[in-house]
Order: C-alpha cells, then sequence, then structure tokens
C-alpha cells in the first residue's frame, strides 16, 4: 500500500488484507498500520462473471461484495424518470435567464418512453440542455429535439 499526501491510502497489493483483517504490513516496514475502511465500489461489469473469467480476484470480489446493490438501467425504471425530470428541472432552472418550469404530459411521456442508453446522466444533461436553450416556460413534445435521431444542428 502507498500513503498519500493526505493521509488516504492507494490500495494495491495489500488491499484484500487490509480489507479482511483491518490491518496490514507495509512493505519495507516494521510496523502493523491499522486502518478502518469503508468502499462503496461501482461498475457496469457483472463482476461474478468476471471473477468467473479470470478477469477479476475472487479474493478481493469476495470482500467487497459485503451489500451488493443492483440499480437497473434507467430504461427499466420508468417510474423514475418524472422524479428525475422535475429534480433536473429545478436544479437547472434557478437563473434569471431560465424560463423553463414545467414539461406538458405529452412531453414526459416522450421522456419516459426514450430509452436513455446514457442512464440518468443523459437524462440530466438533456434536461439541463432544455432549461438553456427553452424560450417556454412550459416544454411540449415539439420542443423535444436531440431525442430519437433528431440532431441539435441548426438550434
Amino acid at each position: 500500500m502507498r500513503r498519500n499526501k493526505r493521509d488516504g491510502y492507494w490500495f494495491a497489493g495489500k488491499a484484500p488484507e487490509a480489507l479482511q483483517e483491518g490491518e496490514f504490513d507495509r512493505v519495507g516496514g516494521s510496523q502493523t498500520i491499522s486502518v478502518d475502511v469503508r468502499v462503496i465500489a461501482t461498475t457496469n461489469r457483472d463482476l461474478e462473471e468476471e471473477v468467473k473469467s479470470g478477469r477479476f480476484r475472487q479474493d478481493l470480489f469476495f470482500r467487497l461484495s459485503i451489500i451488493p446493490i443492483e440499480l437497473p438501467p434507467l430504461r427499466n425504471r420508468k417510474e423514475d424518470i418524472p422524479l428525475l425530470v422535475r429534480l433536473f428541472i429545478d436544479k437547472y432552472s434557478k437563473g434569471p435567464s431560465v424560463k423553463l418550469r414545467q414539461l406538458s404530459p405529452e412531453a414526459m411521456d416522450v421522456l419516459i418512453n426514450y430509452e436513455w442508453p446514457g442512464n440518468i446522466r443523459e437524462l440530466e444533461n438533456y434536461i439541463q440542455r432544455l432549461c438553456l436553450l427553452s424560450d417556454n416556460a412550459k416544454i411540449l413534445p415539439d420542443d423535444l429535439i436531440g431525442l430519437k435521431g433528431i440532431s441539435w444542428a441548426g438550434v
């Protein structure tokens, strides 16, 4: 393990030991160092499959997978889209020059039925773009450019 300037640690070969035992011996050191570590690790890969194929260490997988949380892609959580849209409109409509305040039910249906291959990040960026470019307080379906292959060119 290597120590960084802020008294944190970069985990290397000693990571499994530190996670399991709460302590490790520094390479070349003579003292055991105690650590209190909580790890939140994210990935877009199936780690069980990565372990089976030998691309991820099995011992590290078992040490990290104490409370696995699977978060499905946004396209499988359509009911979350209206809540996220409201959150992002509230976040990005604070400026004095931003007029957008809401979407029509029909416009919301378009967003709900879109696949969102970029997940929440794509939705957030899209709503931010609408807030910046819209001259209307309420978005209608015809205002939703840039989705389903519609180009932003000419905006």
